[in-house]
């Protein structure tokens, strides 16, 4: 009985033993974490962080996206109402997440108040930077340069890289990038499959302006076009330049050249 009680106290202290360096081990991971220098690189070149910044502001929609797709909730986004409306991904917004305002014109008062660790928006919102700096550091990223428009859906995966990587979660970024070119290959097997008479496409966003039906058509140099022609389809609209945001606009005679 004694040499049982014996055994059992010695594998008690050993699990004890274990668990201890094992808490020793997470929380020496957790420092290296908030004190290890990020450097990421947005429009201004490259940016040094000390430590994970966890409290974000995401001031557009894209960079909310990135936030849920490596698993962050980011803690304000501008118009969260648009946001849950129009952007249909699996993960969404917690409740806890505050809107403050329009993306084209956010309110610095409420961002003042989260007292953030970083705020992260795209060039259209350069205009406030100077006063959003007084409240903490600001990343832009930039899509419209001419690097950045030969391919938006290169750009894309830049920006959600160096977003994953300022929060902490590069490796949840390289994975989710892993999970769509994965999807991108079974669906482009799918098509194959499918011996589709004509795998052309034309990609468009229609609507009424002015009474009149407007047409976006979505160039070559699009996140939408390189995503349909990674699956093995091909972009109808091959006779315009790379365009800023990856369409042009036009009407039905327009449409009906394609």
């Amino acid at each position: 009985m004694k040499k049982l009680y014996f055994i059992m106290l010695l594998f008690v202290l050993v699990l004890a033993g274990c668990m201890q360096k094992e808490e020793e081990s997470n929380s020496g991971e957790e420092n290296n974490n908030s004190n290890q220098t990020i450097v990421i690189e947005d429009a201004s070149g490259e940016r040094s962080f000390e430590g994970v910044q966890e409290k974000v502001v995401a001031l557009e929609w894209s960079v909310a996206e990135e936030l849920l797709a490596v698993g962050v909730q980011p803690a304000a986004v501008a118009d969260v109402e648009g946001f849950n409306k129009w952007v249909t991904i699996d993960a969404k917004l917690d409740e806890s997440v505050v809107d403050i305002g329009l993306r084209t014109e956010p309110n610095i008062e409420e961002i003042a108040k989260l007292e953030p660790d970083v705020i992260i928006g795209m060039e259209y919102q350069e205009q406030f930077k100077a006063d959003l700096e007084k409240i903490a550091p600001v990343v832009i990223f930039d899509s419209s340069t001419e690097e950045a428009q030969k391919d938006l859906y290169a750009y894309m995966l830049h920006t959600l890289k160096q977003t994953g990587k300022l929060v902490g979660k590069e490796q949840e970024a390289d994975e989710a990038v892993a999970h769509l070119e994965e999807k991108m290959a079974e669906a482009k097997e799918n098509i194959s499959a499918a011996q589709l008479k004509t795998n052309e496409f034309v990609f468009t966003q229609a609507y009424s302006a002015n009474q009149a039906p407007t047409f976006r058509l979505f160039t070559e140099n699009s996140t939408v076009s390189h995503t349909l022609e990674g699956i093995g389809l091909t972009n109808k609209i091959q006779d315009q330049d790379p365009q800023p945001s990856g369409f042009i606009t036009t009407n039905v005679e327009g449409v009906s050249k394609y």
